[in-house]
């Protein structure tokens, strides 16, 4: 009788343990937050917030599609680099590159996102 050993193309060794992977290991690990020194989760994070700021801000939005935004868009574009910036502090290395550019995609996606949802929602 023989056992046979089925290995990963991952790692190539077989411990003799099955792995798990992580729950949220379909995505990935790695992205464009590695380049704006944020982790994967402050990333998804900075851009919910600000996303939420914006929908929340003076009211839900759904409810004042026809008013001015001016004020929940500037405190929702602000909180994008306040928040990297707490981030890069609590991390114990403030990068203003990185800072600029964490803005940037950030904002952009924010914009991308809102717009979308404000567009649905004029419907």
């Amino acid at each position: 009788m023989s056992i046979i050993t089925i290995t990963t193309a991952c790692d190539g060794v077989d411990d003799g343990h099955q792995q798990r992977p992580p729950f949220f290991g379909a995505f990935p690990t790695s992205g464009i937050w590695n380049a704006l020194s944020l982790s994967r989760g402050q990333f998804a994070g900075i851009l919910l917030i600000s996303i939420a700021a914006f929908v929340l801000i003076d009211g839900p939005i759904w409810r004042h599609l026809e008013a001015n935004h001016f004020r929940r868009i500037v405190v929702s574009y602000l909180s994008i680099p306040l928040l990297i910036l707490i981030c890069q502090f609590t991390g114990g290395r403030v990068d203003l590159p990185a800072l600029f550019g964490g803005s940037v995609v950030l904002g952009v996606l924010k914009l991308l996102a809102t717009a979308f949802l404000v567009l649905l929602l004029s419907f």
